[in-house]
């Protein structure tokens, strides 16, 4: 998948992340998160309809996470938390 293959190929300072994706499930891009840059594991915003706290569970390295429907002004301030936390900003 071309999202795996950009992860692969290139640094981000942030990835907002959905769980349920149409051709490859986001635990298994959090899986090749994990293999091929455990570091941006800390810059990864998780956005699901699922329950927050079971994805938590699988992923425990996930230390933003936001339930659906997202209000636009709760991922911007996730997206700050986010940055500020690895020393990065907007």
């Amino acid at each position: 998948m071309k999202a795996l293959e950009l992860l692969s190929k290139n640094d981000y300072d942030l990835v907002l992340l959905d769980i349920v994706l149409p051709k490859v499930s986001g635990t298994q891009v959090m899986d090749h998160i994990c293999a091929t840059n455990p570091a941006l594991l800390e810059r990864i915003i998780v956005v699901t309809g699922l329950n927050v706290e079971d994805i938590r569970k699988l992923f425990p390295t996930v230390s933003h996470a936001l339930s659906k429907p997202v209000m636009p002004n709760r991922l911007v301030d996730t997206i700050h938390k986010c940055l500020e936390a690895v020393g990065s900003g907007l």
